[in-house]
């Protein structure tokens, strides 16, 4: 988050109207296949397998290769008479598109990460270092005590707004808080997804979280995402995105082929008693969770090129707080 930055707070997201309106989707579409068509770093397609999309909405989960491999999605779904919706993580917001991910159907995605990370620039006006970033997390996700030091002490003891919400160290701990805002954050991100999607859009997500150029392990908001949407899940493998557009900017280079795979919808086994995106019943299913998130991963393995299937050291290009700000 840069200085001049503003946070995504809860009375923001509560107050975004999130729009689908078809011209801007099908400018945002034609700018980037101008962009993937460019003279000398034209990206070609090849799509196999859309026969397999159902007519109804659907949640598309597909690997997660480059910071611009959900453009992919977008065109080719667009040029099938299928608009799309993301989950958009709060940093690209704060870059100032906004407005224009706001009606070309896109919603804001927290993660506990971004909470902290947001927090600590509030209480410090900084971004934590790794360090005080995992310790703090770990005091989230598990309950482990924080270091009884002036900048953890802060953190836990200042009465503020986190976001938006109100923090009384007199009545409920930090991690409570947090926990809290994470809760009702997400339950405002479902209320605009199922808005998009009573209007016929699919909603894409790449259950990694960061890239990698291989398949890694996958993040359980995917199967809480289709518990709390009831949609079926269409698994994509796209291959050669990062070879065709190169490491860095956001133009093609030098080119080439990107193959889009289409696997067959399938069901999610729902999890009996799990509230989605609540932490202590994220906790007290853990085990389902993991279990139904590997074998969603396992429907996108087989749709994937040599090049990006699992290597098995799980290694991701952006790792730490660099994922949230």
């Amino acid at each position: 988050m840069s200085a001049e930055a503003e946070p995504v707070t809860l009375d923001k997201l509560e107050n975004l109207d999130p729009g689908a309106d078809r011209w801007v989707i099908g400018l945002m579409s034609v700018v980037l296949g101008v962009g993937l068509n460019l003279p000398g770093r034209r990206v070609r397609f090849v799509v196999e397998g859309w026969e397999h999309m159902p007519p109804e909405p659907v949640l598309t989960v597909a690997n997660h290769t480059h910071f611009m491999d959900w453009s992919v999605l977008r065109w080719v779904s667009w040029r099938r008479g299928r608009p799309i919706t993301n989950w958009v993580k709060p940093r690209s917001y704060e870059d100032g598109y906004g407005p224009l991910f706001d009606r070309s159907a896109n919603v804001p995605l927290v993660s506990r990460g971004y909470l902290i990370a947001a927090d600590v620039r509030a209480v410090h006006g900084r971004k934590p270092t790794e360090g005080e970033y995992r310790a703090l997390r770990d005091h989230v996700d598990t309950g482990v005590p924080l270091p009884e030091e002036p900048f953890f002490q802060a953190m836990g003891e200042r009465p503020r707004s986190i976001l938006g919400l109100a923090f009384d160290p007199a009545i409920e701990s930090w991690r409570s808080c947090v926990e809290r805002l994470y809760h009702r954050m997400m339950q405002v991100t479902l209320r605009h997804t199922r808005t998009l999607v009573d209007r016929g859009l699919d909603l894409q997500i790449m259950p990694q979280g960061v890239t990698a150029r291989r398949l890694t392990e996958g993040k359980p908001g995917a199967v809480q995402a289709t518990q709390a949407l009831g949609l079926k899940v269409v698994p994509i493998g796209i291959n050669g995105f990062p070879q065709a557009y190169g490491n860095g900017g956001m133009i093609p280079s030098p080119g080439g082929t990107v193959t889009v795979r289409v696997g067959e919808p399938f069901g999610v086994e729902p999890i009996e008693g799990l509230e989605p995106f609540l932490p202590s019943s994220e906790r007290a299913h853990a085990a389902a969770l993991r279990e139904r998130t590997a074998a969603m991963m396992a429907r996108i393995r087989p749709l994937l090129d040599p090049a990006h299937q699992p290597s098995g050291d799980d290694e991701h290009d952006v790792t730490g707080i660099a994922r949230f700000i």
